[in-house]
């Protein structure tokens, strides 16, 4: 299982236009095979910063979710609205029961 978590500062003035695009882009993400959870939330004391959280079955799935029409769409939309990012990619392995 793949954990993608991170922060993206946004320019104040292209919020409500990426909100949108986030909005588009959680709905159609969490349709895509091997999509666990898709999540990009707004920081409740910092309104340039938003969070994401995704969760992936395994890098094949990851890696497809990268070739979506609606992956190109957001980039696109995004393109000079982003001030900075910082996104981690963690591999998480089940602990057995006992």
């Amino acid at each position: 299982m793949l954990i993608v978590s991170g922060t993206v500062k946004i320019d104040l003035n292209e919020r409500v236009v990426l909100i949108d695009a986030a909005e588009q882009m959680m709905q159609a993400s969490r349709t895509e095979p091997g999509c666990l959870a898709y999540d990009i939330t707004a920081s409740l004391l910092d309104a340039s910063c938003f969070h994401i959280y995704e969760l992936w079955q395994d890098q094949n799935a990851l890696e497809q979710h990268f070739k979506m029409p609606h992956m190109a769409a957001f980039q696109d939309a995004i393109a000079g609205k982003v001030a900075g990012m910082d996104i981690q990619t963690y591999e998480a392995f089940a602990l057995p029961t006992a």
